[in-house]
């Protein structure tokens, strides 16, 4: 990541765990991946903070259309997380931008949280699984704006 990437990832991550202090927004991300000890080892939290220490967020310019992608399911804190140019979407300081509704590191930490259920087990099928997905992170973490 540049210098730029890296300040907004810092934003979004910041801000992603901060988010996993609300009873909700924990609770969300936990049911949404399956995980049932929320505060221990291989909870939302200590497996988001485990792949920032294993510096496992990586920049792919382009994968497919994504904004984002986890390396596998349920691989907790081996999970690495890439982020594309999508992600980074209103980099340079447009703070204001937005996409989903949600202001810019909003935004971030939304995807953040996505690809983190992904890497605690969680899932979706379909594009309209998908959509539920981001709702309830929508909804529970950032009060549904």
């Amino acid at each position: 990541m540049d210098e730029d990437q890296w300040k907004n990832f810092l934003k979004g991550y910041n801000l992603a765990l901060s988010k996993l202090d609300d009873p909700n927004c924990l609770g969300a991300i936990s049911e949404l991946a399956g995980v049932l000890d929320r505060d221990g080892p291989k909870g939302a939290k200590a497996v988001l903070q485990g792949i920032r220490q294993r510096n496992s967020f990586v920049y792919v310019p382009v994968i497919r259309g994504a904004i984002a992608q986890a390396s596998g399911t349920g691989l907790g804190i081996n999970t690495t997380i890439r982020l594309t140019d999508r992600f980074f979407l209103g980099e340079l300081g447009m703070s204001n931008l937005s996409r989903d509704s949600l202001p810019y590191a909003e935004s971030l930490a939304s995807t953040i949280l996505h690809e983190l259920v992904h890497g605690l087990g969680g899932g979706h099928a379909n594009d309209e699984e998908h959509k539920r997905m981001n709702d309830r992170i929508h909804t529970d973490c950032f009060g549904g704006h």
